[in-house]
């Protein structure tokens, strides 16, 4: 079940869809870094047109991330401000979809970061300890809890899991795998939704992919940030 919400280094990569909704496309992801983050899009190619399904600036200061998602389905598009008291969501008019209070303690993980909060937290995951962190539901119009693992150490890789932090979760949530290799510099391998949607019209649901993934080199400069 579909149930996820929701850089002058550039990578791309390409998978093959294996959710039947997406007619076996071509799915395109690429990131680009900017002075203050990274720009995150997903690309959908059929049939010789190219489509941008999912498109989001990342910009990180000192006191405040926001996302600015230009691309995506209708309920999708918008801006999310996050800093140390509040998360606000602004749907696309300008005005205040929801908004909910952070936590001190409280850590928070974002799709399109999830490889940046696991390197930011390597060495607690790397000793067995499973971290909670939270991120924005979009169907739910609030803060969830997700929990992160990792879950095996191969000669090549780290492989952790991102699944849902608590029994609510599970209705709005399914599990992420990411791969990343040993040194946690690059990610290799992804399985789950992620945040684009599969198409940018009619009923709101989740692109899904399984594939590796070449030359994602994760962001250093985010990994100290008010988001954890």
């Amino acid at each position: 079940m579909n149930k996820l919400l929701c850089t002058s280094l550039f990578f791309s990569a390409h998978f093959t869809v294996t959710a039947a909704d997406v007619d076996q496309a071509d799915i395109h992801m690429s990131h680009k870094l900017t002075d203050t983050g990274k720009i995150y899009s997903v690309h959908r190619s059929q049939k010789q047109k190219s489509t941008t399904l999912y498109s989001a600036d990342i910009d990180v200061q000192t006191n405040q991330v926001t996302v600015t998602v230009s691309q995506g389905h209708p309920a999708q598009i918008g801006k999310l401000i996050i800093d140390d008291e509040e998360v606000v969501a602004h749907s696309s008019n300008g005005k205040i979809a929801w908004r909910e209070s952070r936590k001190p303690k409280d850590k928070m993980c974002l799709p399109a970061l999830f490889g940046e909060f696991i390197l930011a937290h390597l060495d607690p995951l790397k000793s067995g300890k499973t971290l909670t962190c939270y991120g924005p539901i979009l169907k739910a119009k609030k803060l969830a809890p997700f929990n992160v693992a990792l879950i095996k150490d191969t000669p090549d890789t780290l492989v952790f899991e991102i699944g849902p932090g608590s029994f609510g979760m599970w209705f709005f949530m399914d599990t992420v795998e990411i791969h990343l290799n040993k040194t946690a510099t690059k990610m290799v391998y992804y399985k789950g939704i992620t945040p684009a949607p599969q198409g940018l019209e009619g009923k709101m649901a989740y692109l899904e992919y399984e594939g590796k993934i070449n030359n994602y080199n994760l962001l250093n400069h985010v990994t100290h940030s008010i988001l954890w």
